[in-house]
């Protein structure tokens, strides 16, 4: 059985929270290690007490999941899990890992940062939220399309910079990053042209039917100018693919 901590948000609300703080923890670790950071805004000392609290953040997501649960962790054996194996991982076994690392962080003092700090957490918890609420194809099982890929009804788009809210504007397609999602067209109120969002990068609030952005380039933390930065080669890449594939449909 899998024991869940009551909070006053939604269970959409707390998947939200899982996928916004996994995504940020895994940004914010190739951020260290690139040193991306600007140091004339952000010491090195921030950036660490920066995704310690990151760190905090997701070890509650996880908890108020309920993906901590009463097993005997310590008789079990089985050793951490590569990339590719948690990419296979049922939910069960997910819960165990997880179980695992947040208690055995209790007697090995560090355990769980190094644990988020070499990418097993946050993989686990997206893992969690893949077998969850996506379909086969990572897709929200929530939100419904017909065999064309249409999605039915007005959606709308809430970014995750000052609130910035958009509408969906065609169907979904094969996002032509690698990563395991489909890009939606918005057309952003505050923009004169529409954008195209991974699914990776963005969570469906079935309550509210709205597609929320919770990864991606605008990452919480960041200083001005590291976001600028980042949006700015986010932007021309994208541009640079979606125009390419555009022309590429057009041809055939």
């Amino acid at each position: 059985m899998v024991l869940r901590r009551t909070s006053g948000k939604t269970e959409s609300q707390k998947w939200q929270e899982l996928k916004r703080v996994a995504l940020e923890v895994r940004d914010d670790i190739d951020y260290e290690i690139l040193g991306l950071w600007d140091e004339d805004q952000e010491s090195y000392e921030q950036v660490r007490a920066r995704m310690a609290k990151a760190f905090g953040a997701l070890r509650g997501a996880i908890v108020t999941l309920g993906y901590v649960r009463r097993f005997d962790w310590t008789n079990w054996e089985r050793p951490h899990p590569t990339m590719e194996e948690i990419a296979t991982l049922d939910e069960d076994d997910v819960s165990k890992f997880l179980t695992r690392i947040i208690r055995q962080d209790r007697f090995v003092e560090g355990n769980f940062e190094h644990a988020c700090r070499i990418g097993i957490v946050s993989a686990l918890a997206l893992r969690a939220y893949h077998i969850t609420l996506l379909d086969e194809e990572g897709w929200p099982k929530a939100l419904r399309v017909d065999d064309k890929g249409e999605l039915s009804g007005d959606i709308e788009c809430v970014a995750k910079a000052k609130m910035i809210k958009g509408r969906l504007m065609s169907a979904r397609s094969t996002c032509p990053l690698d990563c395991p999602g489909f890009r939606v067209r918005v057309k952003w109120d505050r923009r004169a042209l529409p954008t195209h969002v991974c699914s990776s990068k963005w969570h469906y609030d079935w309550d509210t039917n709205q597609i929320i952005i919770v990864g991606g380039g605008m990452i919480d933390g960041l200083s001005k100018k590291q976001r600028d930065d980042m949006n700015q080669r986010s932007s021309d890449l994208l541009d640079q693919l979606f125009a390419a594939d555009d022309k590429k449909k057009k041809k055939s």
